[in-house]
């Protein structure tokens, strides 16, 4: 089983990464249009689409009988927000799988230890510490909007803040690699050096 060069495992990666950046570009446009149209159309929509109210846990599922909900209207800003961050959620998308891509080419071509690398080790290591941080703040300001817009009688509903320690133990990970990375194109520079 080879790891670099063509037909290889990394060639496959680059693939796989090529297709998911399509799929992100089709995705993104998708709810970029959806942010015209609900910014435009959604007082009116919303509430045919809350008919059946559920959410979800870890474990358990919760379906809400909407005769016990009160959802007050919706200011567009709050539609523009949500479309906002999952189009923001998208664009980090891009950018980690851009990043993926040149990665994996420089692999097909045989090139692990290149300085091209070790940035771009270092970008997704960055955006996904960054990512974590932001997510976490974003599904607060979420939870702070349901508080505010939705009552559910015999229930109350308080907003959560947690980080997503997963995602920044995975953003720090990343940063190490390209710590490890760059002293590897360190010592093949100097062993090209002294050839």
């Amino acid at each position: 089983m080879r790891y670099l060069g063509k037909n290889s495992i990394s060639s496959f990666l680059r693939i796989a990464c090529n297709i998911a950046w399509y799929f992100n570009l089709i995705l993104g446009g998708i709810l970029l249009l959806g942010l015209f149209f609900f910014a435009i159309h959604g007082s009116e929509i919303l509430p045919q689409l809350m008919k059946d109210f559920s959410f979800q846990a870890p474990g358990l599922k919760f379906f809400i009988d909407l005769r016990m909900v009160t959802v007050r209207p919706l200011p567009r800003v709050t539609i523009v927000a949500v479309f906002g961050s999952a189009i923001c959620f998208i664009a980090v998308s891009l950018f980690i799988l851009y990043q993926l891509r040149k990665i994996f080419s420089n692999l097909v071509k045989e090139e692990p230890f290149v300085k091209e690398n070790v940035l771009r080790v270092r970008k997704i290591g960055v955006i996904v510490l960054v990512g974590a941080v932001l997510q976490s703040i974003v599904e607060y300001l979420i939870g702070y909007f349901v508080v505010q817009h939705v009552m559910i009688q015999g229930m109350r509903l308080v907003p959560d803040f947690g980080l997503n320690f997963p995602a920044l133990l995975a953003g720090l990970s990343v940063l190490v690699l390209a710590e490890v990375l760059k002293e590897g194109t360190e010592i093949k520079e100097d062993q090209n050096l002294t050839i």
